[in-house]
């Protein structure tokens, strides 16, 4: 008669599980980011907020930028009419015409050349944004940031600026980015931009 113990299946795979667990939380922290979370590329769990409160516009802009699951949330942030300005060192330095004419279009482009590539992003907003306008369908907030980006088109890895973005209400009750101005951070240790980065991959 047979007296090993029986360990039942669903046991063992629960236990191995654990193991592979274990070992993942070992090596978070060991690289210059943190990894991140897979997530199932059928599943469409990416969490946006809706674009009924000015807070929510830039709480999608920020947790959605590079994220290849969060690419119809941080494009949906900007209205068809938007422009973007680049910082204007960084236009003089430039190659020419990098930033000219950039539009909707050319964002929602760059954006998904930065997602395809990105293997780490993150992007913080430093301390509370300067309201230079609020009115009942526009504001405009001046956010001073930092990005952390891993990406193999670019060898920088961090990114800081300031950014002033004007958002407003449509008829709809929606509210979305109309014009972003890029600014260096003068008291930031780098002088590379979001605007940067994004110019980066602009095709």
């Amino acid at each position: 008669m047979d007296r090993r113990h029986h360990v039942p299946k669903g046991l063992l795979v629960g236990l191995a599980a654990g193991a592979l667990c274990l070992m993942a939380l070992g090596g978070v922290g060991c690289g210059l980011f943190e990894t991140r979370s897979p997530m199932d590329p059928g599943a469409n769990t990416f969490p946006c907020a809706s674009l009924d409160a000015p807070d929510n516009v830039f709480a999608n802009l920020r947790k959605s930028f590079g994220q290849g699951a969060g690419l119809g949330c941080y494009t949906s942030v900007f209205d068809p009419s938007f422009v973007f300005h680049g910082d204007p060192t960084d236009v003089s330095e430039a190659p020419a015409g990098t930033f000219d004419n950039w539009d909707k279009s050319v964002e929602d482009q760059v954006s998904l050349a930065v997602a395809n590539d990105a293997s780490d992003v993150a992007v913080t907003y430093k301390g509370s944004p300067e309201i230079v306008t609020q009115d009942i369908d526009l504001e405009i907030r001046r956010y001073t940031y930092e990005i952390a980006y891993a990406g193999s088109a670019i060898p920088d890895t961090l990114f800081q600026g300031i950014a002033e973005l004007t958002i407003r209400r449509s008829t709809s009750g929606l509210w979305q980015i109309t014009e972003w101005f890029d600014l260096r951070d003068p008291a930031g240790t780098t002088t590379r931009t979001w605007g940067y980065l994004r110019s980066s991959y602009r095709i």
